[in-house]
């Protein structure tokens, strides 16, 4: 899907970003992961990427009503607040659209990009995370499979959409080529089935055993399940 077809935006959904931040190192690709505090806040105890909401000082910072700019400001506050690190709004790329299922008591819509990792160490920001980690993304996701990490589904996609990657210029010369994906989340009869569009089921979930085209993450059991086809 071309930006310019882009779904629009939820209303009620408050704008976010977030960085998905690549290096290379001997053992491959890695991206930074941070361990986000157990009993508080968004996303308690799970890996995420670096990441936040869209605040005022980044909407006003941009043309009036041009939300991705805005979310770009957030990724790169946000990735320096939380991290030390510092990317610039020009480096970022754009991968995907998260759009949560309409059942979530807080909503955030959230846009995903790539950027190289800076060389200098990581800083954490103790209010925000706990931990951090450089980690592949198949080691990342056999970590989940095995019960040690906890993960959101929109960065376990993300995590398998990396695996296979040869290097950093790899992962952002591809994502550059690609159009970005737009994710908006609706769950089946059972939560821990996610369908998304394209799904033969989406928006209809009484034929979510029909056969057809598949576009869905199955929660069910370790290790997790995503389907896609065309």
């Amino acid at each position: 899907m071309h930006p310019s077809e882009a779904p629009r935006p939820a209303n009620d959904a408050e704008p976010a970003a977030t960085v998905i931040l690549l290096r290379d190192s001997a053992r491959g690709i890695e991206v930074l992961l941070l361990e986000r505090p157990h009993h508080r806040g968004s996303f308690a105890g799970a890996w995420v990427f670096p990441g936040g909401r869209v605040d005022p000082e980044d909407a006003a910072a941009v043309a009036a009503g041009d939300e991705q700019a805005a979310a770009r400001q957030a990724a790169a506050r946000e990735t320096l607040e939380e991290t030390g690190l510092t990317v610039t709004v020009e480096s970022l790329v754009t991968v995907a659209r998260w759009t949560p299922s309409e059942t979530q008591a807080r909503r955030f819509q959230t846009w995903f990009y790539y950027a190289k990792a800076p060389g200098d160490p990581v800083m954490l920001n103790p209010d925000e995370s706990v931990d951090h980690i450089w980690i592949s993304p198949a080691d990342a996701l056999e970590r989940h499979a095995s019960g040690l990490f906890r993960l959101a589904p929109p960065t376990w996609v993300s995590l398998s959409a990396l695996v296979g990657a040869d290097s950093a210029d790899h992962a952002l010369a591809r994502a550059r080529a690609a159009a970005p994906d737009y994710f908006e989340s609706r769950f089946h009869a059972d939560p821990r089935v996610v369908l998304w569009e394209g799904d033969v089921s989406f928006g209809a979930p009484e034929l979510v055993d029909a056969e057809g085209p598949r576009h869905r993450l199955d929660m069910t059991v370790l290790p997790w399940r995503y389907e896609r086809t065309s």
